[in-house]
């Protein structure tokens, strides 16, 4: 998806000031009480309806990108493939 770069800046500053973890509807709903313009209320609209940890999940969501789960992405990175962690053994 190609995001205007005046409508990419307003969404950067935007989701600097979240706080995560927070849901698509969450982050739909904070937008509209700051009075978000109506580019980055379709951008947040079109999220998949998710809790998104960061802002660079939050992006990478917005370009398509497939989004790890934390939890995978942490044990993931813990136990190379060779050697699985001791509760699978």
């Amino acid at each position: 998806m190609i995001i205007p770069q005046q409508t990419q800046t307003t969404l950067e500053q935007y989701l600097e000031q979240v706080t995560y973890p927070v849901s698509q509807n969450a982050l739909f709903v904070q937008a509209q009480q700051h009075q978000a313009s109506r580019e980055v209320l379709a951008l947040l609209h079109s999220l998949p309806n998710r809790v998104y940890h960061s802002r660079t999940e939050v992006e990478q969501a917005l370009s398509g990108q497939p989004i790890k789960d934390p939890v995978d992405a942490a044990l993931s990175d813990s136990f190379p493939a060779s050697d699985p962690p001791p509760w699978n053994a």
